[in-house]
């Protein structure tokens, strides 16, 4: 389908994305993106410098979109257990809405081409997200665990629930965010 001519941008980062997710970054090449986004190789480079470059810039419009999606919304004055599912929510129709940016960005989190500013956006992310899991962990509502354990688990049960549904192994429908969001919060409160 072609693109108008002012999205090129916007095209160049879903065939970055399409390519990485099928690729992986190091198997992607700057022509295949071009070829995925339906641009000319040299297009691709009016736009960004490289392929760091481009990765960098995924990166941080995914992040962003997350943010605004999980802890940027927060209302710390709900009960605790409506927070918690309201971050779930956030994050698991993110992932099912896309995967690829998903799953991508997770193995961006530990590749040497991560800008310093994508690590420091995440780590507002993580930041944030450990910050209510702590507080209520503090609050005897959560289980007495590190923040990094609370958080690595809830990322975890995230992570392979939107790669299932990425392989076509799991649906992410409604009923399952919620179910899977009760499971969690199940997992994780104290009794």
């Amino acid at each position: 389908m072609p693109r108008p001519p002012g999205n090129k941008r916007g095209a160049i980062l879903e065939g970055a994305s399409r390519a990485f997710f099928e690729r992986g970054f190091s198997g992607s090449t700057l022509p295949q993106i071009a070829k995925y986004a339906g641009v000319s190789a040299a297009t691709v480079y009016l736009y960004f410098e490289n392929k760091e470059g481009l990765a960098n810039a995924l990166f941080t419009e995914w992040k962003h979109r997350l943010i605004a999606r999980t802890v940027a919304g927060l209302d710390l004055q709900a009960p605790p257990q409506a927070v918690f599912m309201a971050f779930w929510t956030g994050l698991l129709e993110f992932g099912r809405e896309q995967p690829e940016a998903y799953l991508v960005m997770q193995d961006m989190l530990h590749s040497p081409y991560l800008s310093a500013a994508n690590k420091t956006l995440d780590e507002r992310f993580t930041g944030e997200t450990r910050r209510f899991l702590g507080r209520y962990r503090d609050e005897k509502i959560l289980l007495p665990y590190s923040t990094e354990l609370l958080e690595a688990f809830v990322a975890g049960a995230a992570g392979q629930l939107v790669r299932a549904h990425a392989e076509e192994r799991l649906c992410l429908d409604d009923q399952t965010i919620e179910n899977t969001g009760r499971m969690c919060w199940a997992a994780l409160a104290a009794r």
